[in-house]
């Protein structure tokens, strides 16, 4: 799994615009064919955005790793601290921290 920055989530969120629109098409309108706006897309498509969808994944695979033996790779991966030191400056957030935002966020 991945941490999904602003600007990754921004460029799901667009691309999954742009499919949107190709599959609902365009409007007719007194004569005239237009695009649909976002607003029309979000109404026909009902579903969860592609982060949201994302995000619930990420949060049913942690409670996959949590449940899982302590020999398997990715729950040695998950417990294990690597040792050394970061670079100066802000820390890059890990996948934890964000499966952990999300938590807080969805008041779990």
């Amino acid at each position: 799994m991945w941490t999904l920055t602003e600007r990754d989530k921004n460029r799901l969120r667009v691309w999954e615009r742009k499919v949107l629109q190709k599959i609902f098409g365009a409007i007719c309108e007194r004569g005239e064919w237009r695009i649909r706006n976002n607003q029309e897309v979000y109404q026909c498509y009902s579903e969860n955005d592609l982060v949201a969808e994302v995000k619930k994944r990420s949060l049913y695979y942690l409670r996959h790793v949590v449940r899982m033996d302590v020999e398997r790779v990715p729950k040695k991966t998950f417990d294990q601290h690597p040792g050394g030191r970061r670079k100066i400056g802000q820390p890059r957030k890990r996948w934890i921290d964000d499966v952990r935002d999300d938590i807080q966020m969805l008041g779990i």
